[in-house]
């Protein structure tokens, strides 16, 4: 909650208590018209300095409320009856409860001030892919569209108003994320009020030549500003951090001409069919690594010419897209570290078949090569027991209308998916195991709601870890520094299993 939501709690619901308890109207004394007066004035304080939202609605009625109670009902010289008293203090309690729970549920959050020695800079591009057609569309005239946010280190921001948190920030844009978390619009329609530690279209920073990138890529359904918590911390830390939105798979991508894509409504569901669709946002990531190139060389604004140092690429991701780091890394000799964060895997290095050829060194007459790998997972991801219990709660049909496959064959793909894990580990992979975590403990969604959060998980905890974590890798595989910073990383969060692997 805000700091003004917290004023207006608690002194109007203060102001309603003392009023219910001392019985006193302002007809018995005109000095007493300053409780509502001040409630009053704290709630338009609060609407002016942090916005108005609707899960505050109860709290913004308690001055009429309070007014009210004052004028209507003329004096109190008669002994009031406990019953009564006590009946009034427990339905304003009821009221509290009512009032304090959406706010607390569907909080304004604050992202965490980025922990770096620079301030950071964002801006947004427009790129079309002319060689490829739109595969989600009928229209062979239509080309592969992307929209991609770019943070980096910044210089001087000063009088520079921070980022919106959302792109667009349209009721669109909400709805679609609210459907993707399975929650009703109306919950996150506050989304718009939140800002970021990012300014648009700042200079950059001057303090290095040049400055590493990495590639962001958000999971299924999701969007690119979805890691703002880790976007912003790394880019703090002199990475240029690339965020791509992959339009019809992202909850939604809003371009700049207005036209507004919602994420296809067809589910990719059986390792097969994702192995096949994840060469879709593999070459959407080589055509940015292209573009990325090209402003290095002779960005439009000016800003990136001559300081991307194309040598020190890495790249991580979310879920789907941590299985996209995965395959670029393998794939693509551009990207020199790749973390993923509880990510399947998929694509032509994660499959069954790829383990056979891996084994000869050679994958599709290239070299296999081996490169940094990190893999984040919450500890509930790898529990097969957990999945089954799951897909015995639903009935067998209700599974094949919702996926297309029979829990039978979920249930072997799940297994495949644990040995494409242990696989992606062999020869030197880095993995982190860590409990009281959930699928989208890796993101920005359980700030949204303490409902998403696994069982007694601290979602500051957990970002300030994956943070950690995820600067310690980079740094040591595209900056060349501190070597054992991750070991000393896992002895000083106990509670995570951090493992290399032979």
């Amino acid at each position: 909650m805000r700091f003004w939501e917290v004023v207006v709690l608690v002194v109007n619901f203060g102001f309603l208590y003392w009023a219910l308890i001392s019985g006193r109207k302002t007809l018995e004394d005109w000095r007493m018209i300053w409780p509502a007066a001040v409630a009053w004035l704290l709630v338009i304080i609060q609407v002016a300095v942090e916005g108005a939202r609707w899960q505050m609605l109860p709290a913004y009625l308690t001055p009429l409320i309070l007014t009210l109670y004052y004028f209507i009902g003329g004096t109190r010289k008669k002994t009031r009856k406990k019953i009564v008293v006590a009946g009034q203090i427990v339905l304003l309690t009821v009221y509290v409860v009512i009032s304090v729970l959406p706010v607390y549920y569907f909080p304004v959050f604050s992202l965490k001030k980025p922990t770096g020695p620079f301030a950071v800079g964002t801006t947004t591009y427009h790129w079309v892919d002319e060689q490829r057609g739109e595969p989600n569309t009928e229209d062979p005239n239509d080309h592969r569209e992307l929209m991609v946010q770019i943070w980096y280190p910044a210089a001087d921001v000063q009088g520079v108003k921070p980022a919106s948190y959302i792109p667009g920030n349209s009721p669109e844009v909400r709805a679609s994320i609210a459907k993707w978390l399975g929650l009703p619009a109306i919950s996150i329609s506050h989304l718009g009020q939140i800002r970021t530690h990012s300014y648009v279209d700042v200079a950059l920073s001057d303090a290095e030549k040049e400055y590493p990138v990495l590639i962001f890529s958000h999971g299924m359904g999701g969007f690119r500003t979805q890691n703002m918590f880790q976007v912003e911390e790394l880019a703090s830390h002199g990475y240029i951090v690339v965020g791509i939105d992959h339009p019809y798979d992202a909850a939604i991508t809003v371009f700049p001409d207005g036209r507004i894509i919602q994420q296809n409504p067809t589910p990719v569901f059986s390792n097969a069919e994702n192995d096949q669709h994840i060469m879709l946002w593999a070459d959407d990531a080589s055509f940015v690594l292209d573009k990325v190139a090209e402003l290095e060389s002779n960005d439009p604004q000016g800003r990136l010419t001559g300081r991307v140092d194309l040598g020190r690429i890495g790249m991580f991701g979310h879920s789907y897209g941590g299985a996209l780091a995965y395959q670029m890394l393998m794939q693509d000799s551009r990207i020199k570290a790749a973390m993923d964060m509880d990510g399947a895997l998929f694509g032509e290095y994660a499959s069954e078949q790829a383990e056979a050829k891996a084994k000869t060194k050679v994958m599709d007459n290239r070299p296999v090569e081996a490169k940094p790998f990190f893999l984040m997972i919450a500890k509930e991801t790898l529990d097969m027991d957990k999945f089954k219990e799951g897909l015995d709660e639903v009935p067998p049909e209700q599974v094949k209308e919702m996926t297309g496959l029979t829990p039978g064959e979920l249930e072997r793909d799940f297994d495949g998916i644990l040995q494409r894990f242990r696989d992606s580990m062999k020869g030197g992979g880095l993995s982190l195991s860590i409990p009281q975590a959930s699928h989208i403990s890796f993101s920005d969604l359980t700030l949204y709601s303490p409902l998403l959060r696994a069982r007694g998980e601290d979602a500051a905890v957990n970002h300030r870890m994956v943070n950690a974590f995820s600067l310690a890798f980079f740094n040591q595989h595209l900056r060349g520094m501190d070597e054992q910073a991750l070991t000393r990383l896992s002895e000083q969060y106990k509670d995570v299993t951090f493992t290399i692997n032979k």
